[in-house]
């Protein structure tokens, strides 16, 4: 596979249109990830790379889809998700990645605010205890972030905080101090970026991660971004539409296990 540098990756956006997700604005603007095609004169696959999320178009017939997909695998030192943007190469997913394809349903939602009450957000935000606060994601949390598991994806995209401080953003809920639930930026976009939202296990059902997700699109709005949100499951989705978020479409998705 070939990379597609920045200025080049516009031409191939349209292989992309029928996903809706951020992370394909991320990579086409040079923010965050990368864009690979299989041949310079005539390409028929298409790859972009975020992190851990892998996308596909183009010809599943084509010569080159195995090496495609050999080349992915690479890509990934741990787990990691592919979707077939426009379906085509399902089936050669599931053939050579056979019992370690796990498919999965995710769910797109309208990338607006229009809908959205800000006071209905800040009020939100107001029905934590006392015994929390909030804290925007600075260079001691960002190095935090870094190095503790259950919020490592809050930074992932981004390999120092100069690069986080530029084009991410992220708020955490501190309990004594420490993170104990928070949202951020998965990956950023001109204009906007894409939420993570994660509550550490032994705060959960709290009410943490919808006033974190609050505290968010809040200071996205003063900032003039976006908030872009791809629900991981139906709680994820039932959370997003609380908030003012508007269904748009279910769809596949793979977990692959990384050997």
């Amino acid at each position: 596979m070939i990379p597609v540098i920045v200025d080049e990756r516009k031409k191939y956006i349209n292989r992309f249109s029928d996903c809706e997700d951020a992370c394909i604005l991320s990579a086409v603007s040079g923010m965050n990830g990368d864009m690979y095609i299989d041949n310079a004169k005539e390409p028929r696959i298409f790859v972009i790379n975020v992190s851990d999320y892998t996308f596909i178009a183009g010809d599943p017939e084509a010569e080159s889809i195995l090496k495609c997909l050999e080349f992915v695998d690479t890509l990934h030192d741990d787990d990691y998700n592919i979707r077939c943007v426009d379906k085509s190469p399902e089936g050669a997913v599931e053939s050579f990645f056979k019992g370690r394809v796990h498919p999965y349903s995710r769910f797109a939602t309208e990338r607006t605010f229009k809908y959205m009450d800000p006071e209905a957000l800040k009020a939100n935000t107001e029905k934590v205890g006392g015994e929390f606060s909030f804290a925007l994601i600075d260079r001691a949390l960002f190095e935090k972030c870094k190095k503790t598991e259950w919020m490592h994806s809050f930074v992932i995209s981004y390999d120092t905080y100069e690069e986080f401080e530029k084009t991410g953003l992220g708020v955490l809920i501190l309990k004594d101090g420490e993170p104990v639930s928070g949202a951020s930026s998965y990956s950023s976009y001109p204009g906007g970026i894409e939420v993570e939202i994660i509550t550490r296990e032994d705060h959960r059902k709290m009410g943490l991660a919808r006033a974190a997700g609050s505290a968010l699109i809040l200071e996205c709005m003063k900032r003039g971004l976006v908030a872009s949100w791809d629900a991981a499951h139906e709680k994820s989705l039932k959370l997003a539409k609380s908030l003012g978020y508007r269904f748009l479409y279910e769809y596949k998705i793979y977990r692959i296990d990384k050997a």
